[in-house]
């Protein structure tokens, strides 16, 4: 049995029509997440990102334990990471499944964003 926590993450910008914009960028951050395995189940957590804007945006997401240190996982059954980097082009979705193989693990998530294209 599996037990997720999903997390919806929309990367929104509104641009003026005929101004410059400069794009900035936005940290949001997410103070409690879970992932290992307890007494047989997986725990982990799925973060949806979804690319509204008529540009390209690259995220960095960064795992932190409750003490503040650095807390490994895996980004979608990749090799355990502290940080996990992406790119999205406009108008699509990317979900990012955050898990371990090892025992629970607690602490808080932070990602930034910038919707310029690089």
């Amino acid at each position: 049995m599996k037990r997720a926590a999903l997390l919806l993450f929309i990367l929104v910008c509104a641009v003026p029509a005929f101004a410059q914009t400069s794009f900035q960028p936005v940290t949001v951050q997410f103070p409690e997440i879970v992932f290992g395995v307890n007494e047989g189940l997986n725990y982990l957590t799925i973060v949806q990102a979804v690319n509204n804007n008529s540009t390209s945006s690259q995220g960095h997401i960064a795992l932190f334990s409750d003490s503040g240190g650095t807390l490994s996982a895996s980004f979608n059954n990749g090799a355990p990471a502290p940080t996990f980097d992406f790119t999205m082009d406009s108008g699509v979705s990317l979900q990012i499944v955050i898990s371990s193989t090892g025992p629970i693990s607690a602490g808080w998530m932070s990602i930034t964003y910038n919707t310029s294209a690089p």
